[in-house]
């Protein structure tokens, strides 16, 4: 097997929580990622184990350079993250996002070792800056597990893997809802692994299991699930969680699939003299929906009873667990940015009358 050239001065990141401001991180990553050369594929790698109030996870760390490293070893362009607070995650999908946007044909892999936790049927990873007294704390200190997934959905990249290695936070009994990620609308070539692990020093199992099968010389991701279910389900520190793959089989790593063309087959000659048969004109698609049948005035403008509403369609969407009182306070503003994030506009926490039409109408 010959070798494969390695990327020079490959880039890595080490960034220690709070070291730097949200918006100078962004500016900071986008241009660390700038210049990928001919890489094979992008990667972030995401391993936080330096936590403010609870144990330390020295196995994420381990294992997220073990990871980092078996990806570079196949020309990835990795960017390597540790210990970050949710601002410096906020800031690291943003960079990221844009990074895959420009390279839609190349493949993209994601992998985050940290505590994890649910909330209201839905899975967040924890920051280093989490400090979670109360479940609906996550709300506001948590990062939806969701949003890597969305990231590569929005970007457009043709394969993924993103790839979830969470440990559940100590004397906790809730549960880490991943399969709720695998959902029908999935868009083809993105693939969701989540594993629920035991914190520990070594590295976890799923990443001692990945790192073998991420250095072969071709690696398809129905393969790699396939290979990983088949070593990690039946252990009870580290449960498969969910899998899937959309259209093809998706290749992380070696040359693509050959493209199967369809030859043109041209239609035989109308004669003039025979009129062609009635065709029914297609049916009009349905408008739009419209979100201007629902009236709620601007946010400076809002009464007690609008901004109740609000807070009650935040609550039935899963964003907010506060009391609904009409007030917008930081835990409400939270909810917001939550759910400005899901639609892709900007997350300053204040609805404007299109995101308030669109927050009421989502069923």
């Amino acid at each position: 097997m010959t070798s494969r050239p390695l990327l020079p001065s490959p880039i890595r990141l080490s960034l220690v929580t709070r070291a730097m401001a949200p918006a100078a991180m962004i500016a900071a990553m986008i241009a660390a990622i700038s210049t990928a050369g001919m890489a094979a594929g992008t990667a972030l790698v995401l391993g936080n184990a330096e936590y403010g109030s609870l144990p330390a996870l020295p196995g994420c760390a381990m294992s997220a350079r073990a990871i980092a490293a078996a990806l570079r070893s196949q020309n990835y362009d990795v960017v390597d993250l540790s210990n970050l607070a949710i601002g410096q995650i906020d800031a690291a999908i943003s960079a990221l996002g844009a990074k895959l946007a420009a390279r839609k044909d190349a493949p993209a892999v994601i992998y985050i070792c940290a505590y994890g936790t649910g909330f209201n049927g839905r899975p967040f990873v924890l920051p280093v800056s989490a400090s979670v007294s109360r479940p609906s704390d996550v709300l506001s200190q948590g990062m939806l597990a969701k949003v890597f997934g969305d990231t590569v959905s929005r970007a457009g990249v043709g394969t993924a893997l993103v790839i979830l290695d969470l440990v559940r936070p100590p004397n906790t009994t809730d549960d880490l809802p991943l399969g709720v990620l695998d959902q029908p609308g999935l868009p083809d070539g993105l693939a969701l692994l989540g594993v629920t692990e035991a914190g520990g020093e070594a590295a976890t199992p799923l990443a001692t299991t990945l790192i073998p099968l991420l250095k072969e010389p071709r690696v398809e991701v129905s393969a790699l699930l396939a290979a990983v279910r088949a070593r990690l389900g039946v252990m009870k520190t580290a449960v498969l969680s969910l899998s899937r793959t959309g259209a093809g089989p998706g290749v992380l790593v070696g040359p693509a699939p050959p493209v199967v063309t369809t030859p043109v087959v041209t239609p035989p000659a109308v004669n003039p003299a025979v009129a062609p048969p009635a065709v029914a004109p297609p049916l009009a698609p349905p408008p739009p929906a419209s979100y201007d049948a629902i009236q709620i005035p601007a946010e400076s403008q809002m009464t007690a009873a609008d901004r109740r509403v609000i807070q009650a369609a935040l609550t039935r969407l899963g964003y907010y667990a506060g009391t609904t009182d009409g007030v917008f306070g930081p835990e409400t503003r939270a909810a917001l940015r939550r759910f400005q994030h899901e639609i892709n506009a900007p997350m300053n926490g204040t609805l404007n009358p299109e995101q308030t039409r669109r927050l009421l109408a989502t069923p």
